[in-house]
């Protein structure tokens, strides 16, 4: 028997009985899911029950999914949706943690530099200390966007799936975004991305 590779394939498995092929599909989104529900809440021990709590509500919604959209936009909306009931709840101050930063950044910048260059790679982990914390000033739809987009290299049309919203808008918003966040920066003395 051929294992289902694409997402509906394991959906549709799933509905015919194959647990396994649920298991596929949260093997295949976990890391991304709770990257970005960590991203948003930034509370490590709260992502990760959050996460589990996506997934459940995935079981249970999955006989009501439409194959319309892509299955990860459907999963990321749940996880966003599920992110901002957090946040109401707890009604706290969402700040992108400085844990998360070197969890999700720092892989990238050791292969961007000399491993040998320590002083060039402390100044590119300052610099990516300082951009978190920008992106931590900036309003709630700013950082959601800017997370889908730049952490999660999300494509627009995903982006305006989950959010439902026209690409023109993610495109609008992503600009706007970025022009908040670049300010931020300049104002903490890096003046180019990089």
């Amino acid at each position: 028997m051929v294992k289902p590779v694409n997402d509906d394939e394991l959906v549709e498995s799933f509905l015919k009985g194959n647990e396994h092929a649920f298991e596929g599909l949260v093997d295949k989104y976990h890391r991304k899911i709770f990257k970005t529900v960590y991203g948003i809440i930034g509370h490590y021990h709260d992502a990760i029950d959050l996460t589990q709590d996506v997934f459940f509500q995935v079981y249970r919604s999955i006989p009501n999914y439409q194959p319309k959209g892509q299955f990860q936009s459907w999963v990321f909306k749940i996880a966003l949706n599920r992110s901002r009931n957090y946040i109401s709840k707890k009604k706290i101050l969402t700040f992108l943690s400085l844990d998360f930063v070197s969890k999700t950044r720092q892989s990238a910048l050791i292969d961007k530099t000399d491993r040998g260059d320590i002083e060039g790679y402390s100044e590119r982990n300052e610099k990516v200390e300082l951009l978190y914390e920008a992106l931590n000033i900036l309003d709630y739809n700013s950082k959601e966007i800017l997370i889908l987009k730049e952490i999660d290299m999300l494509e627009y049309k995903q982006i305006a799936e989950i959010l439902g919203i026209e690409i023109g808008t993610v495109k609008s918003r992503i600009s706007r975004a970025k022009e908040k966040l670049k300010k931020q920066l300049i104002k903490r003395g890096i003046s180019k991305w990089m």
